[in-house]
């Protein structure tokens, strides 16, 4: 078993934690010319494996947010994208609101995974929590406001 971690600009590499040799790195290519709001940071990322035992290609997934509002799901032993998920393997994500500035809303908490539903780590504007569905990444929302934590 590999370990994943992510970089400040999204990167995501995983290690052999054998003898630390890199087995994989996946680059989502982020725009580094703007300042987010908490500059550039990854918290983490999660893991997702299918419940009906599916095996074969992305049936073992690394989830990853990345500063740009993206969640992208990679195949847990290539690091390659799962192209079913989303739109070749990513959700873009809206704020909400029209923004001040670019960067002024980012994705900086690592995502979570609930059953066959990945919670995003943030909440729009209006106070509706975002998910998308793990095995084709389709985005929905709550009916209303989160509750308070």
């Amino acid at each position: 078993m590999e370990s994943e971690s992510c970089t400040p600009f999204n990167e995501v590499i995983a290690l052999d934690p054998g003898d630390g040799h890199e087995l994989w790195r996946f680059d989502p290519k982020i725009a580094t010319d703007y300042r987010p709001a908490n500059l550039f940071t990854c918290r983490g990322v999660a893991f997702w494996r299918d419940s009906g035992g599916a095996a074969g290609p992305c049936a073992t997934r690394v989830l990853t947010v990345t500063n740009d509002a993206r969640l992208i799901a990679l195949d847990l032993e290539t690091g390659r994208r799962c192209a079913e998920f989303g739109q070749e393997g990513e959700v873009r994500i809206e704020p909400g609101k029209p923004l001040l500035w670019p960067g002024e809303w980012q994705m900086t908490s690592a995502p979570t995974v609930f059953a066959d539903r990945q919670p995003l780590p943030q909440v729009t504007a209006a106070g509706l929590v975002i998910a998308a569905c793990m095995t084709r990444g389709r985005a929905g929302s709550s009916d209303g406001p989160s509750p308070p934590i």
